[in-house]
């Protein structure tokens, strides 16, 4: 890990453990970091491979690029057509 930190992500641990006699010692709590993008990246692409179904893809892309700022993939296609 960079800088020897070995998460920025400590909001959902006791990463600090009081309790414990060993003062090195870690968390045992171990959360997934997902970021909602991510999931939804992950459902488009699993749509795809899985039923080939475009319009649903598009749509569940379209809401992590407008979160974006960006231009979505339909008003592109719309323009482009």
């Amino acid at each position: 890990w960079a800088y020897g930190q070995s998460s920025y992500v400590k909001k959902y641990t006791n990463w600090y453990n009081q309790e414990s006699e060993d003062v090195n010692s870690r968390s045992g709590i171990n959360y997934r970091a997902i970021r909602l993008a991510d999931v939804y990246l992950m459902y488009a692409e699993a749509v795809l491979m899985d039923t080939g179904d475009f319009n649903t893809a598009i749509t569940y892309i379209d809401k992590v690029r407008a979160r974006a700022g960006v231009k979505t993939l339909q008003e592109y296609m719309n323009e482009n057509v």
